[in-house]
C-alpha cells in the first residue's frame, strides 16, 4: 500500500481586503509543498479565520502542521480557534504569545521591522533623502 503524504494546511484570506497577499502566500506555500511531497490543504480564512481553522483541523484527517493565517486580525482568531500547533508566518502581532497561545510558533521577525535592513543597507545621497531615511528608521 502507498504510503500518505503528510498533510498541512494553510488558513489564509483568499478572498476579502488581504486576499491578494493570502493568495501569494498560498501560491508560494504550494511551491514548498511540491517539493517537499506535502499535501496541502488551503482554506480561505474570509470573513471567519476562526470558522476555517475548524474546518481545517476538524476533518477526518488531521493536519502535521497547520500555517497561517495572513493578518494579525485572522490570527488571533485562527489561534483562538484551536489547540493544535500553528505556525503564525504572516500575523505579525505581539497578541499570539505565552501564556495565552502556547501552542502558536511566531516567525521572529515582526513585519514592524521588515523594511529595517533595507532602510539600514541603502546610503541616502540627497539630505532630504537622510532626514526621510532616518525618521523612518526611528518610527
Amino acid at each position: 500500500m502507498p504510503r500518505r503524504r503528510p498533510l498541512a494546511a494553510l488558513v489564509t484570506p483568499l478572498s476579502g481586503p488581504l486576499a491578494r497577499y493570502g493568495r501569494a502566500g498560498a501560491a508560494a506555500l504550494g511551491l514548498w509543498a511540491g517539493e517537499a511531497g506535502v499535501e496541502l490543504e488551503v482554506t480561505d480564512a474570509h470573513p471567519s479565520a476562526a470558522a476555517a481553522m475548524a474546518s481545517a483541523v476538524g476533518g477526518r484527517r488531521r493536519p502535521e502542521v497547520v500555517f497561517g493565517p495572513y493578518g494579525s486580525g485572522h490570527a488571533v482568531a485562527a489561534a483562538g480557534a484551536t489547540r493544535c500547533g500553528l505556525w503564525n508566518h504572516g500575523g505579525a502581532t505581539s497578541r499570539l504569545s505565552r501564556p495565552r497561545f502556547p501552542h502558536v510558533i511566531n516567525v521572529p521577525a515582526p513585519a514592524a521591522q521588515s523594511f529595517a535592513p533595507g532602510a539600514q543597507a541603502r546610503k541616502p545621497a540627497a539630505p532630504s533623502e537622510r532626514a526621510s531615511a532616518s525618521a523612518f528608521q526611528e518610527s
